[in-house]
């Protein structure tokens, strides 16, 4: 029985890394920091007072209750393609 117990952890475990990955891959696609969650992204759009990242966000914290807070990551964002396109937009 604990053999079981422990690969179900286990695949439970690898299901949340590709859970991330793909998480990350959809943000690289549509052009936000490939570091960046979507949760983290739309955290941040929220608190700046876009609407669709409010509901979005309000959403995640319904299911999962201090999601936004929990996963905001601060520390990226500044590799998204809508800021390269800011920085670089010729004059």
């Amino acid at each position: 029985m604990k053999w079981i117990v422990f690969f179900f952890k286990a695949f439970l475990y690898w299901l949340w890394n590709i859970l991330i990955a793909v998480d990350q891959l959809f943000a690289a696609i549509i052009g936000i920091d490939p570091d960046e969650t979507l949760s983290s992204f739309f955290a941040k759009r929220a608190k700046k007072g876009y609407y669709i990242s409010i509901l979005i966000t309000n959403f995640l914290n319904f299911v999962d209750p201090g999601h936004s807070e929990k996963y905001t990551e601060h520390d990226e964002g500044s590799k998204s393609l809508w800021v390269w396109i800011k920085n670089n937009k010729p004059k």
